[in-house]
């Protein structure tokens, strides 16, 4: 090993840093046998050496490979495929990804550059999020690095996806990609979970259709409507919604309280799955950052006694499985679409392309909550100029003290759903329970 590389204090390219994976949801039930996903199988072939799925630096450099048959919940907790256990490592700079997505029945791969810029940046900066439990300037816990791991996240037709992802769940868009479909042998050529099977017994095809044969089975069985939809095509999957769900708009957080303040904090979980905490340090900074479409908003509130709350907001009906952690959008969601057509509405021209085109601060809307002086929730809009948007969706989930002398760790919550959103839930029940 290089002398430059073995000494991770005096190069920041060198972090320890792991691998997950997680494919797109297109529904999302209470029972998770009934959940339907998408089903990648990552390759690294032995018998074919172009169909491989491996990180590289840009000289060519092999860093690690991955091999993996299962993934997990789309923008939450992920499985780690083989070769992705965090360790020390130079941070990658390229990524050649190969798989084969099994409801679609279709091979694809990527091979491009990564911003390394971006993830030097990302896997080089301390966290010093609100989870790390600050009591009268004491840090309970050690500081760790803003992010840990590279989530790759699969979307229907070979759309990739990349994120930095932290320890305390954090989450960050590093880019995404269009896979190109490509043409490989399943069984002969690319035979990637037990090379112990001789490949005299692969070359029929007989592996491949019983394996995609016992998904179709099982997806008929748990959701017989659902795959009656999409075998006659009239439940058609594409990839148009999760780079609609990608689009940054110019918006920024503001928050009244009768006879209590707010001091500009908060995190809050996006509709592209990214989620981050605003603190003290950021404020200024976020004033003129694109964001995509919230989902949620956690933040701090203070009553006109001096203490401190902690509360969740939820701005459109949620699962209520779901409701006591991060929402992960399913596909076409009808509640978060609903919801999405108010930025869409104010910001017409704003798309997936035009994310890193940046915008003036007049450019930007607000969304404004104002709360009375028990800290509950009366008012939720989307302002811009003389054009002012009801979020009538809105709705208040959960309000909690923070103990004596803290800052941001909050007591149990003990009451939840403290008002009901103003419009109807519009969750089908083939695609999600309602209740």
């Amino acid at each position: 090993m290089d002398d430059d590389k073995s000494d991770s204090s005096n190069n920041e390219q060198y972090r320890e840093w792991g691998v997950s994976i997680n494919s797109a949801h297109m529904t999302e039930k209470k029972d998770h046998l009934k959940q339907i996903k998408l089903r990648d199988d990552y390759i690294h072939s032995s018998y074919h050496k172009d169909l491989t799925t491996a990180f590289y630096l840009n000289d060519g450099t092999w860093l690690r490979t991955l091999v993996a048959d299962s993934s997990g919940q789309w923008g939450g907790s992920s499985s780690r495929p083989l070769g992705g256990n965090p360790f020390a490592q130079s941070l990658p700079e390229r990524l050649k990804l190969t798989y084969y997505e099994m409801m679609e029945d279709k091979f694809y791969q990527l091979d491009t550059e990564l911003p390394t810029e971006k993830i030097r940046q990302l896997f080089n900066t301390p966290d010093a999020g609100w989870e790390e439990s600050y009591f009268e300037g004491e840090i309970l816990a050690p500081l760790s690095f803003k992010t840990r791991d590279i989530n790759i996240a699969v979307a229907p037709e070979g759309w990739i996806i990349l994120f930095a992802v932290g320890s305390h769940g954090n989450r960050y868009e590093i880019g995404s990609w269009q896979a190109k479909e490509i043409e490989a042998n399943y069984d002969a050529d690319v035979f990637f979970m037990d090379n112990s099977i001789p490949i005299e017994q692969l070359q029929d095809g007989k592996h491949k259709a019983a394996t995609r044969q016992k998904f179709l089975t099982e997806f008929q069985t748990n959701n017989p409507e659902i795959f009656k939809m999409w075998q006659s095509g009239k439940w058609k999957i594409t990839s148009d919604w999760y780079k609609r769900l990608q689009t940054k708009y110019p918006w920024n957080l503001s928050i009244t309280v009768d006879e209590g303040s707010w001091d500009g904090e908060y995190e809050a979980a996006y509709a592209n799955t990214e989620r981050y905490e605003v603190l003290s340090d950021q404020i200024h900074n976020d004033k003129l950052a694109l964001k995509a479409v919230p989902n949620q908003i956690f933040t701090w509130l203070t009553n006109q006694d001096g203490k401190r709350y902690y509360t969740a907001i939820h701005l459109f009906p949620i699962p209520k499985f779901q409701s006591n952690s991060y929402y992960a959008p399913y596909y076409q969601d009808p509640n978060l679409t609903h919801f999405f057509k108010n930025f869409e509405d104010l910001f017409p021209k704003r798309s997936l392309a035009t994310n890193h085109q940046p915008a003036s601060l007049d450019e930007f809307a607000t969304l404004k909550l104002h709360f009375n002086k028990e800290l509950i929730l009366q008012e939720a809009y989307l302002e811009k100029g003389n054009q002012k948007l009801p979020i009538d969706s809105a709705y208040h989930y959960s309000l909690a003290p923070v103990p004596e002398g803290g800052k941001y760790s909050h007591k149990t919550v003990e009451t939840y759903y403290l008002t009901k959103p103003k419009t109807k839930d519009l969750s089908d029940p083939l695609f999600a329970d309602i209740n």
